[in-house]
């Protein structure tokens, strides 16, 4: 079994193309602070990544939610067409000035978003979490 990961832009998969090796491999799909930060710092021509905070501002409430969650979309498509092919959504803000909602809120909407707009291949998604072990509590 293997857990290595490929993260960047996905092609057509029935056409065979040089386009298509156009993706970073990792050993596997956990990154250590460091290897983040090289996904981070990558510029090339094939590859460009931008970093998005997933936080919003405390004092706004659980209505601050649906407002980043709206702004949150927008930005990735505006990242998305303006060609950077990895998306880190990051959660390094929250704390004493910003909310996160936990690991079931961070990607699934700017997954569907993009893929409503056709755009969800062109990019990949990576979370950066300050808390990844949270337990999240799921409806039974």
């Amino acid at each position: 079994m293997s857990l290595q990961a490929g993260v960047g832009a996905e092609r057509n998969l029935l056409t065979e193309s040089p386009d298509q090796a156009h993706q970073l491999v990792m050993d596997q799909p956990i990154l250590r602070t460091h290897e983040l930060e090289k996904l981070r710092q990558v510029s090339h021509d094939v590859f460009d990544a931008a970093t998005l905070d997933i936080t919003w501002p405390i004092e706004k409430g659980p209505d601050g939610m649906e407002i980043r969650l709206f702004d949150l979309c927008a930005e990735a498509a505006m990242y998305v067409d303006n060609g950077a092919s990895i998306l880190i959504l990051s959660d390094r803000t929250s704390g004493r000035s910003g909310c996160d909602a936990g690991r079931s809120w961070r990607w699934p909407p700017v997954h569907h978003h993009l893929v409503r707009r056709g755009t969800r291949l062109r990019t990949g998604l990576v979370i950066e979490s300050a808390s990844p072990a949270r337990s999240t509590t799921w409806p039974r």
